[in-house]
């Protein structure tokens, strides 16, 4: 999943929010989501370094995503995911833009745009199809459990349509720490009186110790619900 599918979960979590609150709202969970998915993959071995520039554009595209484009509420099934995925689509053509302007990006991909809107369409419709699934893991655990798994949908669906060889490693714990730094956002934001709500993004510490203590569902766990789809990687597209 690449930076601006990070946070992607907030796209329909902001209903009932005036645009400029939505927007903060969406790019804080967004960049959480990245700030998060960064810090995980390092200590698993699965990424390297940790990039502002990668933190910045992930907040921007969840924001635009959660203040902007078609409503979702009210929506369900294919609607809401069809809705989804042209937020996700406005979304991305606005942030592109302002890559390229801030010089982080040579030109414009019409590719990622409709990677970007397939796979945020894909997410939502799994995200549909697991309802309340891994409610024993409580409200925090379950929310990380279902984000990974449709984050797992959403960026496998991205990646094979940009092309090229797909990390499924690499896919797999972009979707975890997404979810993981998303849900500990969320839970700020709403003021929460669970774990989740001590997040304040005050600092990449903040969330680094969060995930140094968690001890909810690993992402092993929450993508153990993927085995009956049988990913076949035999013809070397996978990794």
């Amino acid at each position: 999943m690449s930076t601006l599918e990070a946070g992607a979960s907030v796209l329909t979590g902001a209903s009932g929010l005036t645009a400029g609150a939505a927007f903060a709202t969406g790019a804080a969970a967004g960049a959480a989501g990245s700030i998060a998915s960064q810090e995980f993959g390092n200590l698993i071995g699965a990424h390297q370094g940790f990039s502002w520039t990668d933190v910045a554009m992930s907040g921007l595209a969840a924001g635009f995503g959660a203040s902007i484009g078609p409503a979702t509420s009210g929506l369900s099934g294919f609607d809401k995911a069809a809705a989804i995925a042209g937020r996700a689509a406005i979304a991305n053509t606005l942030t592109q833009g302002v890559a390229i302007a801030a010089g982080t990006q040579n030109s414009f991909n019409w590719r990622n745009v409709a990677a970007s809107a397939v796979g945020a369409g894909v997410g939502a419709q799994a995200t549909n199809m697991l309802g309340s699934s891994f409610g024993d893991l409580g409200q925090f655990g379950g929310n990380v459990a279902r984000g990974t798994i449709s984050g797992f949908a959403a960026g496998l669906t991205s990646s094979v349509m940009r092309g090229g060889h797909i990390e499924l490693t690499q896919v797999a714990t972009d979707a975890f720490g997404n979810a993981l730094g998303s849900s500990l956002a969320s839970g700020s934001l709403s003021g929460g009186n669970s774990s989740a709500s001590r997040y304040r993004g005050d600092s990449i510490g903040d969330i680094s110790s969060e995930i140094g203590t968690y001890n909810g569902p690993t992402a092993q766990q929450a993508l153990n619900g993927l085995d009956p789809i049988g990913i076949d990687d035999g013809d070397g597209l996978f990794k």
